[in-house]
Order: C-alpha cells, then sequence, then structure tokens
C-alpha cells in the first residue's frame, strides 16, 4: 500500500517544468492574496458607490459622475437602482455618525432605549400522536398570533431577573466599549458572516481532490489500474493511491488553522469530508467511459455536496441544520461547545457514504471499462452485490445519505423557483423510489421474490430516513411511523408490479404514487 502511494507520488514527477513553473507562481499568489486578506480583511463592498464630495466612508468615493449628490443640505438622486442603494448606505453612515458622536457627549443618557442581548439556549421535545396532530398545529397557529405578547412578558421577566448597569457618563460610548446596543445596532445570531472560515478550509481541499480526480481517470484509461490490480490486492491500490493526497489535505487543513488561529482540532469536522470526497471522486472515475464524462460528473456532483456542506450552516436556529459538519465546524471555531452526540450523527453519514463508494470502487472493477453510461454501471454493480434479502435491507438503509444529500440539492430548489412545491415533491419522490427500486431490480435479476424484497427495501429506507431525521428534529413521532411505511410499502409494491414493462415505466408508476401521498399530505397539514 505503501507502495503504491510512493508510486503515485513519483508519478506526478513527470510534470514539465514550465507546468512546475506555472503552479509555483500560482501558489505564491494564492498565500499572498490570503496572508494580505486575513491581515486587512475581504472588502469587496470599498468603492462600490460614488458622491460629490468625500465622505469618510470605504464604500463611497468621489466621482465627477455620482450616485448621490450633496448640495447645502440636500441629498439628490438619479433614480435609478444603485442612486437609491447609495443613499440608503449613506443615510445609514449619518445614523452611525449621529449615534457615536452623541453617544459621546451625552453617554447612555441619550439614548431612550438601550439592550442588552442575552443568549438563553432552548431544547423543546413535542409528543405529537396521530389522534391530536391537527390539535397540535391549530395550538402553534394559536400561539404565533400571540408571541409578541408572550416575549415581552419573558423580556419583563428576565429585566427583573438583570441588574440595571446602565450608567451614564460622558465618555461612554454604547456601540463599542458598553456590553448595551441601541435598536438600530442589534442583528440576530448567525454564522453566515463565518463561513469564510468553512471555505477557507474547504475549497483548498476541493483542489487537491481535483488533482486526484485527474489522476484516478488518467490510469483508469491508461489502463495503469489494471497492472496494479494485477502486481497488489485491488484494496491495496485504491487506498494507496488515495493516502498521498489525504495527507496533502489535512496539512492544508492544519496550515488554514494555523492561519486563521483556531484549534487545531477544527480539523476532525473535515476528515469525514476528504474522506467522502477521495471514495467519491474513485467511484467516479470507476464509472466513467472518459476524462469529459468524469469531468460533467465532478461538476454536478460538488455542486450537491457544496450545497449539502454549506447551506444548512446558514440556518444555523434550525435543528436540522447540524446535519452538515460545516455548521458543527464554525460553531467550534466559535468556541461554542458541540455535543459529542452531534459530532457523531454529523459525520457518521459522511463516513457511511466513505465505506459504501469505496465498496461499490472495489466491486466495479470488472466493468470499469465498459461503454455503458455511468447509470446503467451503478444498475449492474448493484445487481451484482444485491443476491440476498438482507443486503436488500441493508443496501436500502445505507442508501439514505445519499438520498439526503441529492434531496437537500432538490430543497434548495424552492428558494430559487417561484411556485417550485410540486416541482420538488416530484423530484423528490423519484430520487426515493429509484434507490429502492434499484434494489428491488436488483434482487429480482439475481432471482429473489420481488414482493418479498420490495417489503425489506421500504423498510429499511424507512428506518433510515427517520433514524437520521429523529436524531435532529425533537419530535417523536413514533404512532407515525406505521403511515409513512405503508406509502412505502405501497409505492415498492407499485414498482413491482409494473416492473415487468420496464425500469423506467415502473419507476414512474411508483414515483407518481409517492408523489401523490406526499402532497396530500402536506395539503392535509398545511390546509
Amino acid at each position: 500500500m505503501l507502495r503504491i502511494a510512493l508510486l503515485e507520488l513519483r508519478a506526478k514527477r513527470r510534470w514539465s517544468s514550465r507546468f512546475v513553473a506555472i503552479l509555483i507562481v500560482l501558489t505564491v499568489i494564492t498565500v499572498i492574496v490570503s496572508v494580505h486578506s486575513l491581515l486587512n480583511g475581504v472588502k469587496i463592498d470599498r468603492g462600490i458607490y460614488s458622491a460629490n464630495i468625500d465622505i469618510d466612508d470605504p464604500k463611497f468615493v468621489k466621482s465627477d459622475n455620482p450616485d448621490i449628490s450633496i448640495y447645502d443640505g440636500k441629498i439628490f438622486v438619479r433614480g435609478d437602482l444603485k442612486s437609491l442603494s447609495a443613499f440608503d448606505e449613506f443615510r445609514n453612515y449619518v445614523r452611525r455618525v449621529y449615534n457615536e458622536w452623541i453617544g459621546e457627549k451625552f453617554g447612555s443618557s441619550a439614548f431612550p432605549i438601550l439592550i442588552r442581548v442575552i443568549r438563553i439556549p432552548t431544547k423543546t421535545e413535542f409528543e405529537v400522536s396521530a389522534k391530536n396532530l391537527k390539535g397540535v398545529i391549530e395550538t402553534v397557529k394559536k400561539e404565533s398570533e400571540v408571541t409578541p405578547r408572550a416575549e415581552e412578558k419573558r423580556e419583563e421577566k428576565i429585566e427583573k431577573q438583570i441588574p440595571k448597569r446602565i450608567e451614564g457618563g460622558a465618555k461612554e460610548k454604547t456601540s463599542k466599549t458598553s456590553e448595551f446596543l441601541t435598536p438600530d445596532e442589534l442583528r440576530p445570531p448567525s454564522l453566515l458572516g463565518k463561513l469564510i472560515y468553512a471555505f477557507g478550509f474547504v475549497i483548498p481541499i476541493y483542489f487537491v481532490i481535483q488533482v486526484y480526480s485527474s489522476s484516478a481517470i488518467e490510469d483508469k484509461v491508461k489502463r495503469r489500474l489494471d497492472l496494479l490490480f494485477v502486481a497488489e490486492d485491488e484494496w491495496k491500490v485504491l487506498v494507496g493511491k488515495m493516502l498521498p493526497y489525504l495527507a496533502l489535505s489535512l496539512a492544508l487543513a492544519c496550515i488554514v488553522v494555523a492561519a486563521f488561529g483556531k484549534n487545531i482540532f477544527g480539523v476532525l469536522f473535515l476528515i469525514p469530508i476528504i474522506l467522502f470526497l477521495l471514495a467519491l471522486s474513485t467511484f467516479t472515475a470507476m464509472i466513467s467511459r472518459s476524462y469529459r464524462e468524469m469531468t460533467f460528473l465532478t461538476i454536478i456532483i460538488s455542486i450537491f455536496i457544496t450545497t449539502y456542506l454549506f447551506i444548512p450552516a446558514i440556518f444555523t436556529a434550525i435543528p436540522m441544520s447540524k446535519i452538515s459538519p460545516i455548521t458543527l465546524l464554525l460553531e467550534f471555531l466559535e468556541g461554542e461547545n458541540v455535543e459529542p452526540k452531534d459530532y457523531i450523527i454529523s459525520t457518521s453519514q459522511f463516513y457511511i457514504m466513505s465505506a459504501v463508494l469505496f465498496y461499490l470502487s472495489l466491486n466495479s472493477l470488472e466493468i470499469m471499462h465498459s461503454q455503458s453510461n455511468p447509470i446503467e454501471k451503478i444498475v449492474e454493480i448493484s445487481i451484482r452485490i444485491v443476491k440476498g434479502y438482507p443486503k436488500v435491507f441493508v443496501a436500502s438503509l445505507l442508501s439514505i445519505p445519499f438520498v439526503f444529500v441529492i434531496e437537500f440539492f432538490t430543497l434548495s430548489l424552492i428558494f430559487a423557483i417561484e411556485h417550485a412545491f410540486a416541482v420538488v415533491i416530484l423530484m423528490i419522490a423519484v430520487i426515493e423510489e429509484f434507490f429502492k427500486g434499484l434494489f428491488i431490480y436488483s434482487a429480482f435479476k439475481n432471482g429473489l421474490n420481488p414482493y418479498v424484497s420490495a417489503f425489506l427495501s421500504a423498510l429499511g429506507f424507512l428506518i433510515g430516513e427517520k433514524a437520521i431525521l429523529f436524531s435532529f428534529i425533537p419530535v417523536k413521532f413514533v404512532e407515525f411511523l406505521p403511515i409513512p411505511l405503508i406509502a412505502h410499502v405501497l409505492s415498492a409494491f407499485i414498482f413491482v408490479a409494473t416492473m415487468r414493462f420496464g425500469f423506467r415505466r415502473a419507476l414512474l408508476a411508483s414515483s407518481a404514487f409517492h408523489a401523490i401521498y406526499d402532497g396530500v399530505v402536506l395539503w392535509n397539514l398545511l390546509g
């Protein structure tokens, strides 16, 4: 295995001197830009607006064709969107300067209202049964109408418990040295501004993975892997090829940790991501027929993975956001305590997907040079693996993390497309039925009873799906389990009943039933 790793490193010595020189120059430029950004900050909004006078704000520059013009205490705008945006930013600047001036002159007594933010962690669990679901929804709607008054009472109660510490002072500043804020300065907690940390960690790893992907597909196309598989065990060859890139990725992660001045243990949140990307690149290289197809699959998959990793970190108030290790990474970098339970649940999906993809790669060696398309190769690999009833159940169970990655990207379309719920429901149904039907079809090809396989596939899918959901969402739906189980089993039986017309038509029939079921459930809940 180590010999394979050394061979992989020696193979890179065949790079031309010109390519090495370009790589060194690009690396130096990247380091300089990164260091400059770390020392001075990323200021992408500097000088985006213009005015006819000098304004002590980095967002404004003086120009002969200004966005806003100031004469005799009056502000004139052109009327376009940029000019109106510049006026709004200038108004915020004037308000900020005024608050600083009045705070320096009169202290806290200059402001009628000052706020001190106290973060109160909350953890809520609901006991929901099939009988009282409607009542729970109606109660939530009623409580949402009286929430403002309830919040006022809670704030009054908290304020009585907190000793007043506002003292006047001619030199006290409310926004700089005081722990109190004005209402304009109050901002909700969010890790959105800290995503630069996550990008700083993950983007260098992406570059390393891209190099590994090109190396893997090159060795496959030029049939170097065939010779290595003859000389050494298959798993040792694949692991040996990954080792240099795994070490380089970890080294880059440690360098970024040191550059940001953060705790070195933050790398623990990146290890499962690195392993997953390496295993995914290996499997993608095995099922790709050419460099072009490998590039296409890599781009598509990178979009899916990036969405799954970064989007949850924006909505940190939602428990489901911890499904991504990036959310936990940002909380860790901010000094918050990360529970071992959250780490295990969040990262176990990536460890499972890494192991599954590596196993699939080992089972794709005989067909890696086939000219079938990637979907056909995935079906053929599944047929090679699913040869018993227990494997149907386990395969369906272990497919859930992959389903979640694809579905999460699908759900992100809701924010980009108006009235996209119907499309999203249909796409989610197709995704879930494809994975369930894949294992049913594979078992049928191996001579197993299709209806027994359908039940086991539906059961494994349900258990895996609810295990992840219930781990993040503090709601107990024990009494609801028979309902989705029946729906999954019925859709699987529909797939079996229509399978004689072909895989695609069976998938269409089962997906239609699944989409109708999801639509009816949502209509009853939200109606």
